[in-house]
């Protein structure tokens, strides 16, 4: 992927989820709670791991593997979340330490990535990642994002951001596929389907067993 297309899904995705950031009762803008929203991604990330381990198509979009669309689902959450909080420029400052120029995110050859996001958890190689291993660094690097911002640390807050979105995206390569198989359309596939459904609507989130959040 692409950070010129990150970028731009940051915008899109949060665009499209606009429902999800107003009460429901008053529907006046809300302010979410980060550490319910980064829980959701762990959430996404958990689900990944058992698609993976299970090896089935999606449910909600069977033309893909289910591991791939729960990352695409984490990613989603993740780009709305800081599309919420209006801190792209803050997040893309420190993605831009780790993407060539107009060039896709490489989880082999990403020196600063594999410097700044991969050797504290003593993996200074990231082509001797398993899956299994990468999922673990995920989570535990969502976990530091929820400790920086509920302590005010927001530079960490943001450069935690980055390395979860990279994880994400390298988790691609770690499964096998191509660095330039960029999650693009898995992404916008679920962003159009999240559109259409039923428990994603005001009306039905009301309800006794609506959605909340």
């Amino acid at each position: 992927m692409k950070l010129s297309e990150i970028k731009a899904r940051i915008d899109s995705v949060h665009a499209a989820h606009a429902n999800w950031w107003v009460d429901l009762e008053t529907g006046l803008p809300k302010q979410r709670n980060v550490g319910e929203l980064l829980c959701l991604v762990h959430s996404e990330v958990s689900e990944s791991y058992d698609g993976m381990i299970t090896d089935v198509m999606d449910d909600h979009l069977p033309q893909y593997p289910c591991w791939m669309v729960e990352v695409a689902d984490a990613l989603i959450r993740l780009f709305d979340l800081i599309g919420g909080l209006r801190i792209k420029d803050e997040v893309v400052g420190f993605l831009e330490n780790y993407f060539p120029e107009e060039g896709y995110f490489d989880f082999e050859l990403a020196g600063e990535y594999e410097l700044d996001a991969l050797f504290d958890y003593h993996y200074p190689k990231a082509e001797h990642l398993v899956p299994t291993e990468l999922y673990s660094i995920t989570h535990s690097s969502i976990s530091r994002c929820m400790e920086a911002h509920r302590k005010g640390r927001m530079s960490e807050f943001y450069y935690s951001l980055a390395a979860v979105i990279c994880h994400l995206l390298g988790m691609m390569q770690a499964m096998g596929c191509d660095a330039e198989n960029s999650l693009v359309e898995v992404i916008d596939a679920k962003v159009a389907y999240n559109k259409q459904r039923a428990d994603h609507k005001i009306e039905n989130r009301k309800g006794e067993h609506g959605k909340k959040y």
